[in-house]
């Protein structure tokens, strides 16, 4: 083999992380779908800010798994606890607008709509991070900006106030990525997660006594059953 072919091949073949990363985004691809099912379903019996509030209560409950040896005291430690509470304030804001979303509309078009999050964190990526992206990629983000007009069918009479809401999920879900890509530069993956936990569940229980419904137990089953699965999402 020569060291041009050799050259080739290794530029070909991404690097470990790089994979797993994929692999991961992948998984919580999946945790997603079967999310959003369950909160479609749950809406339609409970009250949004409540399904909210049960996520962030179990995301909390299983901090401990998380902290590999690092104390509780230590994960409250962030060098910047003023993106920590935005990034934070930006995933809560997303989930309670896109669970408002799904009540109202088909989970299939709040689902579609959302896709344009990767869109924005590619466009916001270049001022925000500073990052390249190539013209193939560009072309790609055009493509999917005009696909979910589409999918929204501009006109008159046509379109549900409901729609909006999964674009302004997108909107705050692909600033959350940024801010999440900034902070993994500083804090650890125990300290983000604390954060999000902690600054969610604050502001679902102040909301909580003007909306309250007992689950059931099949409820509470699926709220704690979804936190589990959001927990690649939290970090």
């Amino acid at each position: 083999m020569t060291a041009t072919t050799t050259a080739r091949t290794a530029i070909a073949t991404p690097p470990a992380n790089h994979l797993r990363g994929i692999l991961l985004m992948l998984g919580v691809g999946f945790s997603f779908t079967v999310l959003d099912a369950t909160a479609k379903h749950l809406t339609q019996s409970l009250p949004v800010m409540e399904i909210a509030w049960g996520r962030y209560l179990f995301h909390l409950a299983v901090l401990p798994l998380f902290l590999g040896g690092q104390s509780l005291r230590s994960a409250f430690r962030s060098t910047r606890p003023g993106l920590q509470i935005l990034r934070s304030t930006l995933l809560l804001v997303s989930t309670v607008f896109f669970f408002l979303a799904v009540k109202y509309i088909p989970l299939a078009d709040a689902t579609a709509i959302g896709f344009v999050s990767p869109l924005l964190v590619t466009a916001l990526s270049v001022p925000i991070l500073g990052e390249q992206v190539g013209i193939r990629r560009w072309l790609a983000v055009i493509v999917g900006f005009a696909s979910v007009v589409l999918i929204i069918r501009p006109g008159f009479g046509m379109v549900h106030w409901a729609m909006s809401l999964p674009l302004l999920t997108a909107t705050c879900f692909a600033l959350y990525q940024i801010t999440t890509r900034i902070l993994s530069r500083s804090d650890s993956v125990p300290t983000t997660y604390f954060f999000s936990a902690t600054v969610g569940l604050a502001v679902t229980t102040a909301c909580l006594p003007s909306v309250w419904v007992t689950p059931s137990l099949w409820q509470w089953a699926s709220l704690e059953r979804d936190s589990l699965k959001l927990k690649h999402i939290l970090r």
